[in-house]
């Protein structure tokens, strides 16, 4: 199963009414294009909310995304140095709604980049092997792209074959 999210007005958009630094806007991007591609292989037709509880220099990081397209994110500190990663020590806590009512939670550790923290979560928490690639283009201080895909393998599929394919 592949994925292909393209979300480079929602992440300009997002940034702008934020008026947040480049670093926060690259890792708001991050988390809005994994929160999508996540949203869409979980629960294509609910609610999803990420919530980074991260003592790094970032702080907390929140995203919503809906089964209408509509997504926004946030972080807590919008002025990071350049080229600093973001995340540190905390929790990456999923909440999905399902049956347009009741709504399932789960937490694990965050990984060093959000992709990681999403694959970990998608192995660890919904037994799916999966590759995450995020990609942003800047160009002269604008966003010129915000993107990614997501490879699932289905149930006989292993790390191997995985490798296998994105080598």
């Amino acid at each position: 199963r592949l994925l292909i999210a393209r979300c480079t007005a929602a992440v300009r958009d997002n940034c702008s009414r934020l008026a947040c630094g480049p670093e926060a806007a690259r890792l708001i991007g991050e988390t809005l294009i994994a929160s999508l591609l996540l949203r869409s292989t979980l629960n294509p037709s609910e609610q999803l909310q990420f919530i980074a509880r991260n003592e790094g220099p970032a702080g907390r990081i929140v995203a919503d995304v809906w089964a209408d397209g509509g997504m926004r994110a946030t972080v807590e500190k919008r002025d990071l140095p350049v080229g600093l990663n973001g995340l540190g020590d905390g929790n990456l806590e999923i909440s999905r709604t399902r049956g347009g009512r009741q709504v399932y939670r789960s937490s694990i550790p965050l990984q060093s980049t959000v992709a990681d923290t999403v694959m970990h979560y998608l192995v660890t928490s919904e037994q799916i092997v999966s590759l995450l690639r995020i990609e942003q283009v800047v160009e002269g201080g604008e966003l010129r792209f915000a993107g990614g895909y997501l490879v699932q393998m289905m149930p006989e599929g292993s790390h191997e074959d995985l490798a296998t394919l994105v080598t």
